[in-house]
């Protein structure tokens, strides 16, 4: 019951990716909504999720042997292929910073030859005072709190954070997106999406 992200293939179109027949892999797929989008544009697709019964639900949709059951903080990416692109949204800021280089480091060993890491996270949650009028005023001193959800431990981080990360760990930036989405019927929380583009450079 989910939809294919539209920014995300914005974001690709923009950059030029040609999708037919490139090796995708979705790291943290859950629905499962933006690899069938892939394999609708003729991408071979592959997916890991730590969640056994997402990973069982896209199993009926894709090659049963394309898709695991992993934990990418601790484990390594169990295919043998070389990815044009990888991808993943909503998953690396669960990560601590000793499984995220690991992480980067086993992106990096499963990218092809200047191939593409592609990340989103949650830069920051804002939520406007009741009796501040909404006029896209982002200043600090009209706004409230974060409204993450209090039993999902997502972690925020600047740009930059991930930026220096991707350089230590021989990406190449190649592109940046930011998504500014309002939640509820008032318009009053607001969250800030990021995209990080990355080509491996070594």
């Amino acid at each position: 019951y989910a939809a294919a992200n539209v920014s995300l293939f914005r974001f690709l179109g923009e950059y030029g990716f040609k999708f037919k027949n490139k090796k995708v892999l979705e790291l943290g797929f859950f629905h499962g909504a933006d690899l069938l989008e892939f394999k609708k544009r003729k991408s071979k697709v592959y997916g890991i999720d730590i969640n056994l019964s997402a990973v069982k639900k896209l199993q009926k949709k894709i090659p049963k042997n394309n898709v695991k059951q992993r934990d990418l903080g601790k484990n390594e990416i169990p295919f043998s292929e070389k990815f044009d692109l990888i991808y993943s949204r909503d998953f690396i800021y669960y990560l601590e910073r000793k499984e995220m280089i690991f992480h980067l480091k086993n992106v990096y060993k499963n990218l092809k030859k200047k191939g593409l890491y592609l990340f989103q996270f949650i830069e920051k949650d804002l939520i406007l005072p009741k009796n501040i009028a909404h006029n896209y005023n982002f200043k600090k001193k009209n706004l409230n709190r974060s409204f993450a959800e209090k039993k999902n431990p997502v972690k925020f981080y600047n740009s930059n954070y991930f930026e220096k990360l991707l350089k230590n760990n021989n990406f190449n930036l190649v592109g940046k997106k930011f998504v500014i989405e309002s939640y509820g019927l008032k318009e009053n929380k607001i969250r800030i999406n990021k995209y990080l583009l990355s080509i491996k450079w070594r």
